[in-house]
């Protein structure tokens, strides 16, 4: 008779391990809880997802992908209260669009420069296109990466 109770309180202790490492919470947060995270009594946190519509609650894992179960629980009434916060998107202005091409330098540099080569290698005509000069590339080169001789 000790076996038998024996044995069934090693499967209980078992089935509560595999519980617990299953990754739900101990108790779901109540009915209409719109928070992100989610702290269970037992301070293991979780995310909220959605799969298939339906809601479900996945544990929050370290580097070594063992569940987080050290904070502070959402509900615990404790002044102290931490959430598990995801990730934060910053939203970006643009980077400005320059509308006027600058001019090159015609002439000598400017004040306190000098100039790096006086043999002609800049062009100061090298921006400008022209449709006729884009159907003459084309002509020669393809428009794929890498450009391939025609």
């Amino acid at each position: 008779m000790r076996a038998y109770i024996g044995g069934i309180c090693v499967l209980a202790v078992s089935a509560s391990v595999a519980v617990a490492a299953s990754g739900t919470p101990v108790e779901l947060p109540p009915e209409g809880y719109t928070g992100r995270a989610f702290v269970d009594s037992q301070g293991c946190a979780f995310t909220r997802a959605r799969v298939n519509e339906a809601v479900v609650w996945v544990a929050r894992l370290d580097a070594t992908r063992a569940p987080i179960c050290d904070e502070v629980p959402t509900f615990s009434g404790s002044s102290e209260r931490m959430f598990v916060t995801s990730p934060v998107s910053v939203s970006v202005a643009p980077a400005p669009v320059a509308t006027k091409r600058a001019k090159p330098l015609q002439g000598s540099a400017p004040a306190g420069f000098r100039r790096a080569w006086d043999d002609g290698r800049l062009n100061p005509n090298r921006g400008p296109r022209t449709a006729e000069g884009d159907a003459a590339m084309a002509k020669v080169w393809t428009n794929t990466v890498p450009m391939v001789r025609r």
